[in-house]
């Protein structure tokens, strides 16, 4: 069974000299915008361009102006085995005046667990969390010894929930199940509560009530359009294709009778997929809505291959595109707020800054 597996043990021995050139479209270019990193996972931006990226070992790191700031805003113990650790990080779409965060985390334990946890940066240094601050909004179910399938997506839309991608923790009847939280993706409000109108809610109880939608293997990245609220769930494949869905309330997605297209009746096929047999693991995406790519570039989806190492565009018309062909290590993607593409590199610890120059 292939896993998705953040590989510790990898991590520096792959020298920056040794990253293949370059192979973007005419008119872009690529730098290193910040680095030293350790293990980095995730990423999201704050309203003034902060960057903050979460280190899988439990570390949360703020980048500044392109610096990677030597404070953490916070740091957790954290059981980092696998694909375990700090691995989801979001922020309140009105960061700027609540200064909320939210994280996504496995607590040691025996067994351990993933919570969804929301922090307070402090009112007068914003560059850390306030102390005694977290407040804990969801306990995830219970975690057997396999490591993988750990999912970590959190993704605020355009209707103020925030949703979270959840893996089936390499138990496959997991994502069939509404008795337990694993191979879904979830939605709740900002403040934990579970909202009334999801799909799941009156044939469910407790915190089940959070199921937005189930048949998930391991749903690493989430991307929502911030224009159109749409959502693609970037679902990790088994041994032949990697998946992009598209989010709908109550969809099943039909693992694990199906990975990738099927015809069994009542099953949501993936709007994207790509066959890769045992080496491929989709990860980042994004929409892109910024004003530094030409024109045609508006409202299309990015995501990228964490063993494939490129970065791929769908556009409007559904055609899909190599934006980049050597990424290196890809586990992220974001759009700044200078319109930007940013990508987060596992193996190099750095943030690479993409921008249309021509």
């Amino acid at each position: 069974m292939r896993r998705f597996v953040l590989p510790l043990a990898l991590l520096g021995l792959l020298a920056v000299t040794s990253r293949p050139a370059l192979a973007l479209p005419a008119g872009f270019t690529e730098r290193t915008y910040a680095s030293g990193l350790r293990t980095p996972t995730a990423m999201a931006f704050a309203p003034d361009g902060r960057l903050f990226v979460a280190e899988q070992a439990g570390k949360l790191r703020v980048i500044k102006n392109g610096k990677l700031l030597t404070q953490p805003f916070l740091t957790l113990t954290t059981d980092p085995s696998g694909e375990r650790g700090l691995v989801g990080v979001a922020l309140h779409p009105r960061f700027s005046s609540n200064r909320y965060l939210y994280i996504y985390y496995t607590v040691p334990g025996s067994p351990p667990h993933n919570r969804v946890s929301r922090f307070t940066a402090d009112s007068n240094n914003s560059d850390v969390a306030l102390f005694g601050s977290e407040k804990v909004l969801l306990e995830l179910n219970n975690l057997s010894g396999a490591t993988n399938h750990n999912g970590g997506a959190l993704q605020f839309g355009r209707d103020g929930k925030l949703y979270i991608g959840v893996g089936d923790n390499a138990t496959s009847r997991n994502s069939q199940t509404l008795n337990n939280l694993l191979g879904k993706v979830l939605r709740l409000n900002d403040d934990g509560r579970i909202p009334t109108d999801n799909p799941f809610y009156a044939r469910t109880t407790g915190k089940n009530r959070a199921i937005y939608a189930l048949g998930l293997r391991n749903p690493f990245t989430l991307g929502i359009d911030p224009k159109t609220g749409a959502i693609r769930i970037n679902d990790v494949g088994q041994h032949a294709w990697e998946e992009i869905n598209r989010g709908q309330r109550g969809a099943n997605y039909g693992w694990p009778t199906c990975e990738g297209r099927c015809s069994v009746i009542g099953y949501v096929n993936p709007i994207y997929q790509y066959a890769t047999g045992d080496n491929g693991a989709v990860t980042g995406g994004a929409f892109y809505r910024g004003r530094n790519f030409p024109g045609v570039y508006d409202g299309s989806y990015f995501f990228a291959d964490y063993l494939q190492n490129f970065i791929r565009r769908r556009d409007a018309r559904g055609r899909v595109t190599t934006f980049q062909s050597r990424a290196s290590s890809p586990v992220d993607l974001d759009v700044g707020p200078d319109g930007a593409l940013y990508y987060l590199s596992l193996f190099e610890g750095k943030v690479f800054r993409m921008v249309y120059s021509r």
